[in-house]
């Protein structure tokens, strides 16, 4: 074959593609300009390849007009893709709107028309009209870099096989201009290979098309054809690749070249009919097809939508399990099921559906658990029609078929959540529906997800109530016991001097009122119990002074003995059980803290709408790394078995609720101050 018959085929080839792209895109509904641009700038391509052919077939091809028609395509082509880059609704909109447009087409117009004129007018130089069409390349793919960049990612999915065909070729035309500009003349090689270079990149504009809203094509053609045509195709390009190495052999191989050819070919077309007969290349290529040349069976966002929808109109908490699985069925149009759901380790029934009773429900789920182990190891849902008929693609997996159709189980869909298994929907299907494929798998597990998130947000949100709930139990009880430490400390310091105070009447009348206040204590405490918030009857009028006085006495029988300072009295209204409690905690702690040769001072003083109270000592002091991380964590405490940690943070808590606030300074060996600061008007 000679290489004007080569040059025939190349650029038929390329006419061909363009041409049957342009047909694809007279079908499809056309909106916008990019859309109409790119039709005009495909039957461009298909026309200007039909006339490259044409001409091979004369004696003195017209490269004056071949290179004028060239230009005219770099015209539309990057019109097309200037349209991309703007929001313009005419071309003569879109021109004005782009600067380089603006420059771009007068000049390439100039350069059709001195492609048209070159042989009459001998002028430019052939260089020239080179380097000029280099440039046009250069442009080409400079805004196809700008179509890729300026595209956000969702875009760039769209427009990466737009942006590679054209800069493929683009790229072809920089290479063969580049040395033509050198050599003086277009290499015979490059320019016969250049229909074929093209040709191959319209279906990578065809996947963009699909892609892009705007330029949609439904082209509905019916999906077997399409499959066995591509298949056959595919198979056709693999036949000629091999028969060109089997020539290579052949031609290289010396005396032993016929019978290598022969063994060559012997094995590739062995290798081809293996892969013919391979299921699943079949279905791989079978699901390619229908992912990137037909329109989705299912609206993604509308399923999602729905399924929100249904689970936002559950009646209460208690039916959170079969409303996820009211939903699911109503996703995958399933007559009857059964939900699945990991609790305390073990898979067990949360919901059924339809005519499944209970005890049906029971024996399901013992099928069911079965398959756990290879739904998590392979992540696939499971179709019990297809498991019977081809057993083989599920290995190692074993189910009762018979027994889970019985109860109308058609399909198994694992709720996989990162590394565990957490459930199963066991569906149903109705009589009629077709087998369950690729994209009812895809749905299937998007809304798997939806709702394992909907029950695991459900499953955290009653576990952190029911810790809640514990928390205030355990709270409560801790204050109780503070409390409780508090008043058996005093009935002890009666029981522990009675025998050697008994006859004293001082003594009896001091161990009446300890009785007294301890009786009085018990009887808030149990009030306290009884309410779920503080009662305000709790709260009356106290005079502060006459309080402090209470307390300092009730703790001189420890060393160092507290002193009490009272520069003002000051009455505000405040439950007073709480504060003298909360006061005689603070003179325990800072006794506890000092040696009985230190000091402890309880002091009073006013200062504008405010009183403090201060519990001072000259104890060991805290740092303040203590102060900041420890001091008012409750259940931290230094005393050991001895102490509950929370007298601190119960005195902040109340102080706050009061409407003031508990201040604290200390220094290590220097000892510590405790400030109650409370507002004088309540």
């Amino acid at each position: 074959m000679d290489m004007a018959h080569l040059n025939l085929a190349s650029y038929l080839f390329a006419a061909l593609a363009f041409l049957l792209f342009f047909g694809l895109q007279l079908t499809a509904r056309r909106e916008g300009l990019p859309a109409r641009l790119l039709v005009v700038a495909t039957l461009v391509s298909g026309i200007w390849s039909l006339v490259l052919a044409v001409a091979s077939l004369t004696a003195s091809p017209p490269y004056h007009l071949m290179l004028a028609l060239d230009a005219v395509r770099y015209i539309a082509c990057i019109l097309f893709l200037g349209s991309l880059l703007q929001t313009s609704d005419n071309l003569n909109q879109l021109i004005a709107q782009s600067r380089l447009l603006r420059i771009f087409v007068p000049l390439a117009l100039l350069l059709v028309v001195m492609d048209l004129f070159m042989p009459e007018l001998g002028f430019p130089p052939v260089t020239v009209l080179f380097s000029a069409h280099l440039s046009l390349a250069v442009v080409g793919l400079m805004i196809v870099e700008q179509v890729f960049r300026f595209g956000d990612r969702q875009q760039k999915w769209a427009l990466k096989p737009l942006c590679l065909a054209y800069g493929a070729q683009f790229a072809f035309d920089f290479a063969m201009f580049a040395e033509a500009t050198l050599f003086n003349h277009l290499d015979l090689m490059m320019w016969v290979g250049r229909g074929v270079v093209f040709a191959l990149t319209v279906p990578f504009l065809l996947i963009s098309a699909r892609r892009i809203k705007q330029l949609s094509l439904r082209i509905f053609v019916s999906r077997q054809v399409v499959y066995h045509s591509t298949l056959l195709f595919g198979a056709g390009l693999y036949l000629l690749l091999m028969a060109a190495v089997g020539y290579y052999i052949r031609f290289f191989g010396g005396e032993w070249g016929t019978l290598g050819q022969v063994l060559f070919f012997a094995l590739a077309l062995l290798l081809l009919a293996s892969l013919f007969l391979s299921e699943s290349l079949r279905r791989q290529v079978q699901v390619f097809i229908t992912k990137h040349f037909y329109a989705n069976r299912y609206d993604y966002r509308i399923e999602w939508l729905k399924t929100n929808q249904k689970l936002a109109e559950r009646a209460d908490d208690a039916c959170i399990y079969q409303t996820a699985l009211d939903a699911m069925a109503t996703v995958a149009k399933a007559p009857a099921g059964i939900l699945l759901r990991r609790s305390d380790r073990m898979l067990s029934i949360q919901a059924h559906l339809g005519t499944i009773t209970a005890e049906q429900a029971q024996l399901i789920a013992s099928e069911v658990i079965r398959a756990e182990a290879f739904c998590l190891q392979s992540r696939w849902i499971i179709d019990l029609h297809e498991f019977s008929e081809h057993p083989e693609r599920y290995p190692e997996l074993t189910l009762d078929v018979p027994l889970l159709h019985k109860y109308g189980i058609k399909t198994l869909v694992p709720m996989i959540e990162g590394e565990e298994l957490t459930g199963f929907f066991a569906l149903g299907r109705l009589e009629g529906e077709p087998e369950i494929n690729w994209e009812d798998r895809d749905l299937f597990n998007t809304v798997t997800h939806q709702l394992a998130t909907f029950l695991s947000l459900h499953e955290a949100s009653e576990a952190l109530a029911e810790s809640k709930q514990f928390d205030a139990f355990n709270r409560m009880s801790a204050f109780l016991v503070h409390d409780l430490k508090n008043i058996v400390a005093q009935l002890n310091l009666i029981v522990v001097n009675a025998v050697r105070h008994k006859h004293n009447p001082e003594f009896i009348d001091d161990s009446l009122d300890t009785l007294t206040n301890a009786v009085s204590k018990m009887q808030r405490i149990m009030n306290q119990l009884k309410q779920s918030t503080p009662s305000p009857e709790s709260r009356r009028q106290v005079a502060l002074c006459a309080l402090l006085e209470e307390q300092v006495a009730r703790h001189q029988s420890q060393q160092p003995q507290p002193e009490l300072s009272c520069v003002t009295d000051a009455t505000i209204r405040v439950d007073s059980e709480r504060l003298s409690a909360i006061i005689g905690n603070l003179i325990q702690n800072a006794q506890d803290a000092t040696d009985k040769s230190g000091s402890v001072t309880v002091s009073l003083t006013t200062n504008n709408d405010w009183v403090d109270i201060c519990v001072s000592d000259t104890g060991s002091g805290m740092s303040a790394q203590f102060i900041n991380e420890r001091l008012f964590k409750p259940f931290d405490t230094t005393k050991g078995n001895a102490g509950m940690g929370i007298g601190v943070y119960d005195a902040r808590q109340f102080v706050q609720n009061c409407g003031g606030n508990l201040t604290v300074q200390s220094e290590l060996g220097e000892g510590s101050c405790f400030t109650l600061r409370l507002p004088l008007h309540s």
